[in-house]
């Protein structure tokens, strides 16, 4: 079942039954929310390109080539249709794999810190066991290795208090998120080829 279905059943099962109108209002109210808060919220424009309410894959922005230049392009867009390697934000294992991420780690929510900024932190000491519980089961410790290089890259220093003589290594939770799928999709691209050339032999 994709993410936009798991929406309507949602506030189909959390509005009073046979209440059409109001589900639809909730959904509208919803949707209207999201694209507000998806302009300056990394965490909204990821569920707004799960939902399919902004579309950001390559196989809607890239223009068709015109048939009579190798330069010239429509003023259209393409189709949207997705190449064999492709992978969308509308599948359906990505967005699984997204909201396991989430669940996970908000179990740590108790270790967060909320800036007045609107951003949501994470200690870094907890993310090596946020990264065994959700890579390890697809990702070779070499990867994880990478992974480790990757996190460095993403590190927020800052004090707690301005009673504090060190700094404290921190992650923003959207931008923890957004790598894990990257290396999600990552890791499923690389079996995808590998799939397409063993099965191409056979063909």
């Amino acid at each position: 079942m994709s993410l936009d279905e798991h929406l309507i059943i949602y506030f189909m099962e959390t509005q009073p039954k046979h209440a059409r109108n109001q589900v639809e209002r909730s959904i509208l109210d919803f949707l209207a929310s999201l694209k507000y808060y998806s302009d300056n919220w990394k965490r909204a424009r990821t569920f707004a390109l799960m939902y399919g309410f902004l579309q950001a894959d390559d196989s809607f922005l890239a223009a068709r080539r015109s048939g009579t230049s190798d330069t010239r392009h429509p003023h259209r867009l393409n189709d949207g249709k997705v190449g064999e390697l492709d992978i969308p934000y509308s599948d359906i294992h990505l967005q699984e794999f997204f909201l396991q991420c989430y669940c996970i780690t908000s179990k740590e929510r108790h270790n967060f810190l909320e800036s007045p900024e609107g951003y949501t932190y994470m200690p870094l000491r907890f993310q090596e066991g946020l990264a065994k519980k959700i890579l390890a089961p697809f990702v070779e410790n070499q990867q994880m290795f990478k992974w480790a290089q990757k996190i460095k890259s993403a590190v927020k220093r800052t004090k707690l208090s301005e009673l504090d003589d060190n700094d404290s290594e921190y992650l923003d939770i959207d931008n923890l998120l957004s790598l894990f799928l990257e290396e999600f999709k990552t890791v499923k691209k690389a079996f995808s080829k590998i799939l397409n050339k063993q099965f191409g032999r056979v063909i």
